[in-house]
Order: C-alpha cells, then structure tokens, then sequence
C-alpha cells in the first residue's frame, strides 16, 4: 500500500499547490513582460524601478499631490537659474 508522499495522485497535488502558490506570488513587468514576485521594487530582467501597488483611493490622491508639489518646486528651480 502507498503512502501519502509517494503516491503519484498526492505528488501532482502538491506540485499543483505549489504552482499556484507561485503564480499568486507572481506578476508581470509592465515594461519588459517578464514575471517577477509581487513584492519586487525593481525588476531583474530590465532594472527598471516598479511603481508601488497602492491600494486606497485616499493614498493615490496624495501621492499625486506630492508628485505635483515636487514638480512645481523643480520646475521654480529651473527658472531661477
């Protein structure tokens, strides 16, 4: 009689688990396409620095204001000089 791990049903379930675990840990590169881990900052096949998620609606409209605010300033640095 066959165990749990060594049967061949109970390995292709494991392997299924596993794979979705990693496809939830997973997306795509908006810039190269490549799959990367969710948590990633920057990507490893391109380098390029990934935005981060964010989630709220509140947070989004703040980070705009700052991105604005930000520009301003060195757009009134440029002009000074």
């Amino acid at each position: 009689m066959m165990d749990r791990q060594t049967s061949p049903e109970n390995k292709s379930e494991d392997k299924s688990e596993n794979n979705e675990k990693i496809i939830s840990d997973t997306k795509e590169c908006p810039y190269c396409a490549e799959t990367i881990k969710v948590k990633a900052k920057i990507c490893r096949f391109c380098n390029r620095v990934l935005a981060p998620d964010i989630s709220s609606q509140k947070e989004q409209e703040e980070t705009k204001l700052k991105l604005i605010a930000t520009m301003e300033r060195e757009v009134g640095q440029i002009a000074n000089v």
